[in-house]
């Protein structure tokens, strides 16, 4: 059986943010087994799964990303929505826009 719903999401600032729980209240009883299929229909947005255990772990992706695609970089030419539009493009390329979870 599949089932498809829509979550919406509130904007967040730029940065890696948790939005598990959000997920989690959003989503109907699901299946003893399964895979639960997340889409993230933004093309300046990414989604991974990482380690909660520790913020430092946000922290250290945030300041590592900048430093591999920073804002402002010369060869730029898409910018017209401001200094971190094209690198969010490329951050989400990078991570990708979609997950599957194994539910069991």
């Amino acid at each position: 059986m599949v089932r498809q719903i829509t979550i919406n999401l509130n904007s967040y600032p730029r940065g890696f943010h948790l939005i598990t729980q959000v997920i989690e209240q959003k989503l109907p009883d699901l299946p003893e087994n399964g895979l639960a299929h997340l889409l993230l229909k933004h093309t300046s947005a990414g989604i991974t799964l990482n380690e909660n255990a520790d913020p430092s772990v946000r922290y250290d992706f945030e300041k590592f990303i900048n430093k591999l695609i920073p804002e402002n970089h010369p060869l730029y030419t898409h910018v017209l929505e401001g200094a971190d539009d094209f690198p969010a493009h490329v951050k989400s390329s990078l991570f990708g826009a979609e997950l599957t979870i194994p539910i069991t």
